[in-house]
């Protein structure tokens, strides 16, 4: 419409002049216009450089810092691996040179199967029998004797009930390496004042006092009774309206009142154990805790459910058993002269607890 207007013949000088100054205005606004675009641009070109820049920056810081720390985490992980290669080593001298005997202060005690074993046949039960009434000083023969019985109603196939008692796999001959006991005259006499003081208190309960608190800390070791995936919480199950605490698992443990059985296995599937959950499971624990004080052995309402359980912690068990089985008979038939030798008897089954928990490693 301008145009026509600047073409148009009949338009004045003063019209022709407003024209040229409206154009003029407009061009001066279109330039100022790009004037700021190109500002802009520039303004958000130079934040894009930086942004790219600090970007860059910050990757570059990140690439540095993720390989520093894996330079560190490699590096420790080299130096655990080196330590638990020595400790592995360690160990494995330990185990070889408590198996092989070449440190005097330590020999092997075997337990064998008795003549009857060698014509076993699957269908046959075991019976195992505990430690003798009489007390003497036993080294090898302290451990309890197994033999087989095809003509013994009272026991189940495959089972062995009641007390310190062991059900060994079908031609299977266990060691377990104790430390000999010195053949001292004597001993400290305040740790025999301790001993006799222990045996002088009433047989029920078997740990009381300052040296039943360390046997009591000896055995939760051996068995895993204070581990959080233990003794002390996978063992321990309701039964009935009953539920087990220490105090249930020390009088089973005292009185006998447990029952070790050799697993029947079904089919190819692989058991764990369920204290260690490492090894395959060979043998099965149960407790019997007595309902209204009463023991009923018939009674199922007594008894925990089965815990599967590896030859490892089955042995861990069994030296628990002995000890129990000592203590019973050391505080019905205790007497002043034999003191000594029933501490040295003490001493070596503590330290078969020892022993047996090493070997497990």
């Amino acid at each position: 419409m301008a145009e026509e207007d600047v073409l148009d013949p009949t338009l004045s000088f003063e019209q022709l002049k407003d024209i040229v100054m409206e154009l003029k205005t407009q061009l001066k606004e279109e330039k100022e216009r790009s004037a700021s675009l190109r500002c802009q641009l520039t303004s958000t070109m130079q934040e894009l450089e930086e942004l790219t820049r600090s970007l860059f920056e910050e990757a570059n810081q990140m690439v540095s810092s993720e390989a520093r720390k894996r330079a560190e985490a490699e590096g420790l992980l080299v130096k655990e691996h080196e330590e638990a290669e020595a400790v592995r080593l360690q160990n494995s001298k330990l185990k070889d040179k408590i198996r092989g005997g070449h440190d005097p202060l330590f020999r092997p005690v075997h337990h064998h199967l008795g003549p009857s074993s060698v014509q076993s046949t699957s269908e046959s039960p075991l019976r195992l029998t505990a430690l003798p009434p009489h007390l003497s000083v036993r080294r090898a023969s302290s451990q309890p004797t197994i033999s087989r019985s095809d003509d013994d109603p009272s026991i189940e196939p495959t089972r062995s009930r009641l007390g310190s008692v062991v059900s060994l796999d079908e031609e299977e001959e266990e060691s377990i390496y104790v430390e000999e006991i010195a053949n001292a005259s004597n001993f400290p006499a305040s740790s025999l004042a301790e001993f006799k003081s222990f045996l002088s208190c009433d047989v029920w309960p078997l740990l009381s006092g300052s040296l039943g608190e360390k046997l009591q800390e000896e055995i939760s070791l051996c068995i895993h009774i204070s581990t959080k995936k233990g003794f002390g919480s996978r063992f321990l199950s309701k039964v009935g309206r009953y539920s087990y605490n220490w105090k249930h698992i020390n009088d089973a443990l005292s009185d006998g009142t447990y029952e070790i059985e050799i697993l029947k296995k079904t089919g190819t599937l692989t058991i764990l154990c369920s204290f260690c959950e490492v090894a395959s499971a060979s043998h099965q624990i149960r407790l019997m805790i007595p309902t209204h004080l009463i023991y009923n052995p018939n009674d199922s309402s007594c008894w925990s459910d089965f815990r599967q359980m590896c030859r490892f912690c089955k042995d861990r068990h069994l030296s628990v058993s002995h000890l129990y089985s000592f203590l019973r008979t050391a505080k019905s038939t205790s007497d002043d002269e034999e003191l000594e030798d029933l501490y040295r008897e003490l001493l070596r089954l503590r330290l078969n607890m020892y022993a047996t928990r090493l070997i497990s490693i």
